[in-house]
């Protein structure tokens, strides 16, 4: 997506459409809100709080990282991300979300 709101629409057309994505990739620097703001508004919306989010970003820094992390992001990668990286994110956060909703503890 373009911007945060193209991504909000996104969210919920395929919500609205019985076709809910279950996992969000979003960059922390996108135009019009940053990625924490647009979790922020992902969790405060009842028809998207499930939704598992993904944060991408150029930066290293480990605060940057434990923020998210605390904001509510399943998951945290730098750039450049190798494919096997980002395909055992989006493994582990699926997942812990099977998990979760089958009231298996997390581990780790």
């Amino acid at each position: 997506m373009s911007n945060a709101h193209a991504a909000l629409a996104a969210l919920r057309q395929g919500t609205n459409e019985s076709n809910p994505y279950n996992i969000a990739v979003i960059h922390l620097e996108i135009p019009e809100m940053d990625g924490v703001d647009l979790g922020h508004t992902i969790r405060q919306d009842p028809s998207l709080s499930a939704v598992a989010l993904i944060i991408l970003t150029a930066s290293d820094d480990p605060t940057q990282a434990k923020y998210t992390l605390k904001a509510g992001s399943s998951a945290y990668l730098t750039k450049p991300v190798k494919q096997s990286h980002l395909l055992d994110s989006i493994f582990n956060v699926a997942y812990n979300k099977i998990g979760e909703q089958m009231g298996i503890p997390r581990h780790g």
